[in-house]
């Protein structure tokens, strides 16, 4: 081979694997634990209902079981189909298109 071959050398050392703008974890985790019970609160609070539904609803202690589990059932589902309708539509529109409804249904 008569043809000569030039090599560069590259300084990787100046590279930073993680972004300066990086959130800090701790407030990350706060964040995140915070969320969490703030959610298994909300599921919670449908508890004191129970005996109230099952009143109203002239039903037995398993059938209240079985809307109560239908309920947090639902919530499970729903929860991340929103936060997903979130990141594509934006936020505050995705929390307030359920309060506006047409007349007619009011």
């Amino acid at each position: 081979m008569t043809g000569t071959s030039s090599s560069k050398v590259v300084d990787v050392t100046t590279v930073s694997a993680r972004p300066s703008h990086a959130a800090k974890p701790g407030l990350v985790l706060t964040a995140l634990a915070l969320g969490g019970s703030a959610y298994s609160l909300l599921q919670s609070l449908i508890v004191p209902a129970l005996p109230v539904l099952q009143h109203d609803l002239h039903t037995t202690a398993s059938g209240v079981a079985w809307i109560f589990t239908t309920y947090l059932l639902a919530a499970s589902v729903v929860t991340p189909i929103a936060g997903r309708l979130g990141d594509m539509f934006g936020k505050k529109r995705v929390l307030v298109s359920p309060c506006l409804r047409s007349p007619s249904e009011r």
